[in-house]
């Protein structure tokens, strides 16, 4: 709850709320306090991980495993304006497939991005506008990434994403779109005793705020300075 006011409180000045670090559950405090300061349904959401979050037989449901079903469920954000990308492993069940399925929302799993392309697909999703909203919520569980890059993953799954795919593909949504939230989860710094992890962490970060700069320059989201 305090979580959620905080959130609401700094979108209520007209900043961006950027949240780094937690596990996923920060997920739904996060989209929550952006809904009760621009009001719910308002805006999109768009997933980056391997990990649907959309248990809901769980024994309670403030988890990294129920997140994003409680925002389905409590319609804080509607599905139809909900993306997933890059998911897979033991959480991806053929069940839990078709019921976001059958909340409308759009789902990549990793195998999906690989066959047409994680550009070609982002490209997609951002320029239909009943999928993909004017203004969207980012949300990067860092296990969509190759555990590689992110010793620190605190549920690392295997045969993700690059990293160069994701804050590429961070920095043109964060150019395009009205970007109302931003976090960065999952993180388990104890895990990781070098800096790679918070190096690339920060580089996620740094392309989105480079994304939000170009948009609101006025430049063209594929702006690149000559120099």
């Amino acid at each position: 709850t305090h979580v959620t006011k905080m959130v609401a409180e700094t979108a209520n000045t007209g900043a961006i709320p950027m949240l780094v670090g937690g596990d996923t559950s920060m997920l739904y405090p996060g989209v929550k306090g952006i809904a009760e300061s621009r009001g719910a349904g308002t805006f999109g959401l768009l997933h980056f991980s391997a990990h649907p979050d959309a248990d809901r037989f769980g024994d309670h449901t403030i988890s990294d495993r129920q997140a994003l079903f409680r925002l389905l469920d409590e319609e804080v954000v509607p599905g139809e304006q909900t993306v997933q990308v890059g998911l897979r492993g033991p959480d991806v069940t053929i069940d839990t497939l078709q019921w976001l399925s059958d909340q409308g929302v759009l789902y990549n799993t990793i195998e999906e991005v690989r066959k047409r392309g994680i550009d070609r697909e982002m490209r997609r999703m951002l320029s239909e506008d009943d999928l993909a909203p004017e203004a969207i919520y980012v949300s990067i569980d860092v296990s969509a990434i190759e555990p590689g890059y992110l010793v620190e993953d605190g549920r690392a799954t295997a045969n993700g994403l690059g990293l160069d795919q994701v804050v590429l593909e961070i920095r043109q949504v964060c150019a395009s779109k009205d970007i109302v939230g931003f976090e960065i989860t999952d993180l388990a710094p104890y895990l990781d005793f070098t800096q790679q992890s918070v190096m690339h962490e920060n580089a996620v970060l740094n392309y989105c705020l480079n994304g939000v700069a170009v948009r609101r320059s006025g430049l063209d989201a594929d702006y690149v300075h000559t120099l």
